[in-house]
């Protein structure tokens, strides 16, 4: 810890004596892994028109879901409450989120949910999603991608902002947002915006109320930047992460597998400074200090898990976490070399307290993580070959502190990539090769259990302890000409002890998963946009795969892995109008590993049109417009049954924006 807060110390000086040096210029600073246009990564970026137009306050999973090989779910079969995704068929605790660079992550269980910080995508430059192995990101491994999140630039016109919205089942969404510029010389700028949502839910008692703020004070100049950003939210749901029997959903589409009286309430907090320095044209360093903080708790309705009441009160669990770090980052260019650096190190600390109604509290136990990494990659571009290498040494060291001994569960990591591109006339075909592995998350370590259990050391639970590793190939084609762009990727990874879902849930609402260990997955992945003039727009997304686990002598699919997913999409823009018009398919996949039980195929018909001109935006969207019938996620409840959860029928929303 001395060493941290002298750093911390050190940095606080390195921005007092920096102060008097900084001059007003446009500086713009990306992530430290963002992907730049046309690199060799399959990747897709959504930049701030985009985010524009499509995000209305809806759970960002459900706006992902748009891109190659993204699958989400929804827990209220609406936009709003929890919402999650997969890439390639993975889930969220193996993909890397990070903020300007800075981990979202939570450390122990290494999940991480928009959920917490309601809004936030209204308060973001830009989005992009990652696929494959990415060893330049700080925090959990990017085992199957990485979502990498920009704040707002520090320089631009001012404005302020009014938002507002109202859909189905009661769903609305208020905002105000501004950028000021601040200072005599106006060198100095703020950003600031303050959210409230809310839905009934289209699950029964299934609602969801969430209120964020989001601030960000910064000066720029001609070789500096310094900028400081906070941001938190409070949300509270009904929860709805149980399924539902399909004879059930059948006689009320709605129905909610959770009790009535369970419910959440987290408040979740971000802090961090950053400042960057760039001493030549080819040259840039930059450091971050960042503390995130979490306190919360969620109810479990024991009695309603079993299916049977055995008398027993609700159950509560109950969180505290803090998170420091401190990440660095330096880039150094010279004729056709580019050598980039970094280190990155964070502390972790999570109470879980466990109670319940009528007995009072159960337990008390702790989760201590410490990590540090450092990364090195060095590329070589002439005009007819791109060549570049990149390795990180990871280590990480999680204790845990409770009523039963566990030895520390420590693990360092070698992860590597190699990326080879030859330029076409007008794009490039590439080739890319990585491997990382990754830790086990403590409820896989405890089997979906919250507090080990006294006898023989938890006996009875399903201790996963052997890390994971993915060997990643990638193979692409991609350019632009006048009309088109176009990017295709073949993939295939290979996984030694893979830590797969199981397609059943715990007791304290995490998915249950096993390790198995050979399995692959190979897929190709496209995305085309055609512009034929400036009014009309079509694109589309899609990916065909092949998933296998083989184990015992047998081979078998994932569950929850589709083998196609198509996103078809036509935009056209008349003056101050814009209609757009989107369908989905999704192909079947299965919900347990005896391949027994299927989630269904399905498609789905949305629409939006919108109106601007000069203050004012007014957008309509319609979803599922055929009325379909359908289950986006589905698991087997305690018993091996099949469970889904069914989405939403026909809903809409209308959205009205006044900038001044």
């Amino acid at each position: 810890m001395k060493p941290l807060l002298f750093s911390i110390i050190c940095l606080f000086g390195v921005l007092l004596s920096a102060q008097d040096s900084l001059e007003l210029a446009p500086v713009t600073v990306t992530a430290p892994a963002w992907v730049a246009p046309g690199a060799a990564r399959p990747a897709t970026t959504l930049p701030h028109q985009v985010l524009s137009a499509l995000y209305y306050g809806q759970e960002p999973a459900l706006l992902l879901e748009r891109q190659p090989s993204v699958t989400a779910f929804t827990d209220a079969g609406s936009a709003f409450g929890y919402a999650y995704f997969r890439l390639r068929g993975i889930d969220q605790t193996r993909l890397n989120f990070t903020l300007d660079g800075v981990p979202l992550n939570e450390p122990e269980d290494q999940g991480f949910y928009f959920n917490n910080y309601p809004d936030l995508l209204s308060s973001l430059r830009a989005v992009q999603v990652q696929r494959g192995v990415n060893v330049g990101v700080n925090g959990t491994a990017a085992y199957a991608g990485s979502v990498q999140l920009l704040t707002p630039a520090l320089h631009g016109e001012p404005f302020t902002e009014l938002a507002a919205g109202y859909g189905s089942y009661g769903s609305y969404r208020a905002s105000v947002a501004t950028r000021q510029p601040l200072g005599p010389a106006g060198d100095w700028q703020v950003y600031a915006r303050a959210s409230h949502l809310g839905s009934a839910g289209f699950k029964e008692h299934s609602d969801h109320t969430g209120t964020s703020a989001f601030l960000q004070v910064g000066q720029t100049g001609r070789e500096h930047l310094l900028k400081i950003t906070a941001f938190g939210g409070r949300q509270q749901n009904q929860l709805a992460w149980l399924g539902v029997a399909d004879s059930l959903l059948q006689l009320n589409a709605r129905t909610n597998g959770n009790s009535e009286p369970e419910r959440d309430n987290f408040t979740t907090t971000l802090a961090k400074i950053q400042y960057t320095w760039l001493p030549s044209s080819g040259a840039q360093w930059s450091t971050s200090l960042y503390h995130g903080f979490q306190r919360g708790n969620y109810d479990f309705d024991l009695n309603n898990f079993l299916g049977e009441d055995l008398g027993e009160g609700l159950y509560n669990y109950a969180f505290r976490y803090h998170n420091l770090g401190a990440l660095t980052n330096v880039v150094y260019e010279r004729n056709a070399w580019t050598l980039r650096g970094g280190g990155h190190g964070q502390a972790y600390v999570r109470r879980h307290l466990g109670s319940q109604e009528g007995a009072g509290e159960l337990y008390v136990n702790y989760g201590r993580k410490r990590e540090a990494s450092g990364f090195l990659s060095l590329a070589r571009s002439t005009p007819s070959l791109h060549l570049r290498a990149a390795a990180q040494l990871r280590h990480v060291n999680f204790r845990y502190e409770g009523g039963v001994p566990l030895p520390p569960q420590r693990n360092t990591f070698l992860n590597y990539e190699f990326s080879v591109a030859h330029p076409l006339d007008q794009g490039k075909v590439y080739y890319r090769f990585g491997s990382t592995s990754r830790e086990p998350t403590r409820n896989d370590i405890f089997g979906g259990n919250d507090d080990l259990l006294p006898n023989d050391q938890g006996a009875g639970l399903t201790f996963v302890t052997t890390p994971e590793t993915v060997f990643d190939h990638e193979l692409g084609l991609q350019g632009k000409s006048k009309l088109l762009t176009y990017q295709v990727n073949a993939y295939y990874l290979r996984f030694n002890n893979e830590i797969v879902l199981s397609g059943a849930f715990g007791p304290n609402g995490l998915p249950l998963r096993s390790s198995v260990a050979r399995s692959f997955r190979t897929g190709l992945e496209w995305q085309l946009q055609y512009r034929p003039d400036e009014h009309w727009e079509v694109y589309q997304t899609g990916a065909l795969a092949e998933n296998k686990i083989q184990q015992d002598g047998t081979a078998f699919s994932p569950v929850l892995s589709p083998s196609l997913l198509l996103n078809q999409g036509i935009i056209r823009h008349a003056g101050p109008w814009s209609f757009g018009v989107d369908v989905r398919v999704q192909g079947s996949s299965y919900l347990d590993f005896a391949n027994e039980n299927k989630l269904p195929a399905f498609s789905t018909f949305d629409a939006r049109i919108s109106w601007a001109r000069a203050r004012w935006k007014i957008t309509a969207f319609a979803f599922n417009l055929t009325d379909a019938t359908y289950a986006s996620h589905g698991q087997l409840d305690l018993y091996g049954r099949p469970t889904f959860h069914r989405r939403a029928g026909i809903n809409g929303w209308l959205a009205l924006t006044y900038t001044w």
